[in-house]
C-alpha cells in the first residue's frame, strides 16, 4: 500500500514539474486538488470503510452539502451498520436510478448496490448533478431534499437535523 502511494506521489511531481508557475493561488490550488483527488481514487478501493473517508470521499467528489449528506448516511445505515450497507455497500437508501446515470451494478432488498461504498458516493454525485441540470437549486439542502422527496418518511428533515 505504501510503495502504491509513493508511485502515484512520484508520478504526479513530473507533472507539477512542467507546469508553468501559477499566476494565482486559485489555479495552484485546482491543480494540488486535483492531484490530491486523483491519489485519493486510486487508493480508496485498498481502504476499509471509515467515518472520515467518507468525509474525505464526500470532499473530493465535490459533493454538495457534504455535512447533510453525511448525516444522511449516517441515518440511513444505521450509524455505518445496516445490512443495506453491508451487503449493499449503499450508504444513503438510494434506490436504483432509472433515467439518470448511475454507478448502481444491482440492487439489493429494493435499493441501489454497488461494488463498493464509493461508487455509493460517485453515484450520490450523479444524483446531485442530474436535479441540478434539471433546475433544482441545491443551495438550500434540506429544501431540495424535500422537494424531490428523497425520504417517505415525513419526519425525516428532522431527524437528519438530529444527527450528530
Amino acid at each position: 500500500m505504501r510503495k502504491l502511494l509513493l508511485l502515484i506521489a512520484f508520478a504526479g511531481l513530473p507533472l507539477l514539474a512542467g507546469c508553468p508557475p501559477p499566476t494565482d493561488n486559485t489555479a495552484h490550488d485546482k491543480r494540488v486538488f486535483n492531484l490530491e483527488k486523483a491519489l485519493f481514487i486510486e487508493t480508496i478501493y485498498y481502504q476499509s470503510f471509515t467515518p472520515e473517508l467518507l468525509k474525505e470521499a464526500l470532499y473530493y467528489c465535490e459533493i454538495k452539502s457534504p455535512d447533510i449528506v453525511y448525516r444522511q448516511a449516517v441515518h440511513e445505515t444505521g450509524h455505518f451498520t445496516s445490512d443495506l450497507f453491508y451487503y449493499g455497500n449503499n450508504l444513503t437508501g438510494m434506490k436504483r436510478a432509472r433515467v439518470r446515470e448511475t454507478t448502481a451494478k444491482g440492487t439489493y432488498k429494493h435499493h441501489a448496490s454497488y461494488v463498493h461504498w464509493f461508487s455509493s458516493v460517485k453515484d450520490y454525485k450523479l444524483l446531485q448533478n442530474y436535479y441540478e441540470n434539471n433546475g433544482y437549486n441545491l443551495n438550500q439542502y434540506y429544501t431540495f431534499l424535500h422537494s424531490i422527496g428523497y425520504a417517505t418518511d415525513k419526519e425525516y428533515i428532522r431527524k437528519l437535523k438530529g444527527v450528530s
